[in-house]
């Protein structure tokens, strides 16, 4: 629950899995397979000062959104990631286009370095503040790829975001 702490652990084997939890994850340093944290169900971590990798993907965002009541409002809970360095073998952050409406991520300074693929493979809603993307990719793969098959109307926000020395395209 919104209650847990996770600090300060070297987390192996299969990651992190949450469903319909929102959890904070500080300090850890997680390798996962497939993926390092894996999110669904409505799942909205805090994630601070972490490092992620994954043999799939670093983060595996999933659907549907969660709406919580938070006094007499109804809101969207928001994965979050804050300052943090994310890769993976095959991409550093995946949407998966095929459970629901995605939920918006909120990404802040943080670095997606080292993804064999791409750093980033978007179909939903995302918001990237302060971002470096570096490092990515095969002569192939575009560093951030924007999916067509997400969400209808979807909003993908970067302010202030360094994209550079990537393999392939950058965005």
């Amino acid at each position: 629950g919104a209650k847990t702490v996770i600090d300060g652990f070297n987390i192996g084997g299969f990651g992190i899995m949450l469903e319909q939890s929102s959890p904070t994850l500080s300090q850890n340093i997680v390798f996962g397979a497939p993926n390092g944290i894996s999110m669904a169900f409505g799942a909205a971590p805090i994630v601070n000062d972490s490092q992620i990798s994954g043999a799939s993907a670093g983060v595996l965002v999933s659907g549907p959104v969660q709406i919580v009541k938070v006094g007499p409002n109804r809101i969207e809970a928001k994965p979050t990631i804050n300052r943090s360095i994310i890769s993976g073998g095959n991409v550093g952050l995946l949407e998966n286009t095929g459970d629901g409406t995605l939920p918006t991520l909120v990404v802040n300074a943080s670095t997606f370095s080292g993804s064999g693929g791409s750093a980033m493979n978007l179909y939903g809603n995302a918001q990237f503040t302060d971002c470096i993307v570096e490092r990515n990719g095969s002569a192939v793969a575009p560093a951030i790829l924007v999916g067509n098959a997400g969400d209808p109307g979807r909003t993908i926000v970067f302010e202030r975001c360094k994209i550079r020395d990537n393999k392939g395209t950058g965005l």
